[in-house]
């Protein structure tokens, strides 16, 4: 997984948890993941990549930090200027 690939669940304005990203991704279902996913918009999200493997989300995560994209905590991110504007040419990239 590239740093570039996780960047499409994260905000500029709103910092968000990667572990409630990850549940929703896998579709392991808590209360904390559901509203989270409420919260963030990311509820379409559900099941979206069940094989993805955690350690693997998260280093992507550490590396997009390292790259300047995600700022804060590892229990709570949220896209850099940098970020947000490698997210519009990551969707532009995909026709979304």
């Amino acid at each position: 997984m590239k740093p570039e690939d996780g960047l499409i669940f994260f905000d500029r304005h709103q910092s968000r948890r990667p572990k409630v990203i990850l549940n929703l991704l896998k579709n392991k279902l808590t209360v904390s993941a559901l509203y989270g996913g409420l919260e963030y918009g990311l509820l379409n999200y559900i099941g979206f990549w069940k094989k993805l493997d955690r350690q693997e989300f998260l280093n992507s995560l550490d590396q997009a930090v390292k790259m300047g994209y995600l700022t804060g905590e590892r229990d709570a991110l949220k896209l850099t200027e940098r970020g947000a504007q490698q997210q519009s040419r990551v969707l532009a990239a995909t026709g979304s």
